[in-house]
């Protein structure tokens, strides 16, 4: 989804209340839209490599969340579905040495599901760190380190 698709959203209409909604569908409403985004998105996490300049991140507004890095840009309902429409952790999204930098609210995505999404993230053997804790890839899974 885009951004400019989010007005046409029934979630998000019933989000922002129908007084936002009007403003945001008249005359200078992208450019309203866009700068209560601004001021209003919650960080929910950011990946980064170690050895790289590459980030992604994740941002929270309204129900739901927006994703960039410097060559995509989008709009989810899930964390999951980001995960999923992406298909973080091959190609160009795999991470060498990654560094996730997290603000886990129960209502996003528990810290259990997000370290199965980031498993998919690094290579058998890799190390990634999660909130300041370091986890390996073992058996498929990952294993908190010492």
């Amino acid at each position: 989804m885009e951004f400019d698709d989010l007005l046409e959203n029934e979630k998000f209409k019933a989000s922002i209340g129908l007084e936002k909604h009007a403003l945001y569908s008249g005359d200078d409403g992208q450019d309203l839209m866009w700068e209560s985004f601004a001021q209003e998105w919650v960080p929910v996490l950011i990946l980064k490599g170690e050895d790289s300049d590459f980030c992604f991140g994740i941002r929270k507004w309204h129900g739901f969340y927006f994703y960039d890095d410097e060559n995509i840009e989008g709009v989810a309902d899930s964390i999951e579905n980001i995960f999923n429409e992406l298909e973080l952790g091959s190609g160009s999204f795999q991470f060498r040495n990654p560094v996730l930098n997290t603000n886990f609210d129960s209502s996003d995505i528990s810290l259990e599901k997000f370290k199965t999404l980031a498993n998919r993230l690094i290579d058998k053997g890799e190390l990634i760190v999660i909130d300041g804790k370091d986890y390996k890839k073992v058996g498929g899974k990952l294993v908190e380190v010492s």
